[in-house]
């Protein structure tokens, strides 16, 4: 799995990270690929992580998609997790979700970092199978790379977006505004055709708009993501569960989709191995499982 950083700068999306911790290096023609260091490898970069670099295409901090991190392994201040919060605390530090967090400039080497939470009542109902895995939060945090010396500081925790609302557990992207500034963040609802859209401006961050594209149906599952195409025409979602992929049509100026169209994909029969689960994916069940993966 690739998770990329985003950014208006053309050297700011130059290093990738991948799996745990493995660097792809696009300063260097042909990029080259190697380990940041043994202390990636500690399980915090597996799905739900993004990056950010400077002008010069230097990492400067990666999201796991709970915690904000520094020189590998170094929370950055003011960015711990919330005892009193059961999914921030039960986590293990780590986004298990695909798209769980995307990093964006802000100005002045400032950058949001929007994410998605669960409260306590969605977390607890979900690990007891009383209730339906889904995230139920979507905020920002804002980062000063200036402060400490260049370490960053989060200097605002948590502009809460989005509450009390079903959205996608594995979905969540950016695209730039057709203004070539701003940018539209786009997180997706949960079980149906349905988008929340964001203009986030050096200033402030605008939205919720919501639409909902009356259908098909997207079933939650952590194996899925969503995608813009590379001149933002288009947005591109699917699930592991899901009979569709979905298509839709994306204004760079308006932030608005309109449907275009759903695939029926080919049965996909490979087999494959969950290493975090330990066993045939084909043999999942849906349910409380998905978020002990945390405990």
């Amino acid at each position: 799995m690739i998770m990329i950083c985003f950014s208006c700068f053309a050297q700011q999306n130059n290093q990738w990270i991948t799996g745990d911790g493995n660097i792809i290096d696009f300063n260097i023609s042909p990029a080259i690929s190697y380990l940041r260091c043994d202390s990636f490898d500690n399980g915090w970069y597996p799905f739900g992580h993004s990056l950010i670099c400077d002008s010069n295409g230097k990492i400067l901090f990666a999201h796991t998609g709970v915690l904000p991190i520094r020189n590998c392994e170094n929370i950055i201040e003011n960015g711990q997790i919330e005892p009193n919060n059961h999914f921030e605390s039960e986590s293990g530090s780590a986004g298990w979700f695909i798209q769980q967090s995307i990093t964006l400039p802000k100005r002045n080497n400032q950058y949001y970092v929007f994410r998605v939470g669960v409260s306590n009542t969605v977390y607890d109902a979900a690990n007891n199978g009383t209730g339906d895995v889904y995230f139920d939060k979507f905020f920002y945090d804002i980062i000063d790379m200036n402060e400490n010396n260049g370490d960053g500081k989060v200097i605002e925790r948590k502009h809460m977006l989005i509450e009390n609302e079903r959205l996608s557990i594995n979905m969540l992207h950016a695209i730039k505004h057709a203004n070539g500034r701003d940018w539209w963040v786009v997180k997706p609802g949960d079980l149906k055709n349905s988008f929340y859209t964001f203009l986030v401006t050096p200033d402030a961050v605008q939205g919720p708009y919501y639409q909902d594209l009356q259908g098909p149906e997207f079933h939650w599952d952590y194996w899925g993501q969503c995608n813009f195409s590379l001149d933002g025409q288009f947005f591109v979602m699917g699930t592991y569960l899901s009979d569709y992929v979905q298509i839709n049509k994306f204004d760079r100026c308006t932030g608005q989709m309109t449907k275009f169209r759903s695939l029926v994909p080919p049965e996909d029969t490979n087999w494959y191995y969950d290493p975090f689960l330990k066993i045939d994916t084909f043999e999942m069940n849906p349910g409380r499982d998905r978020f002990r993966l945390f405990a």
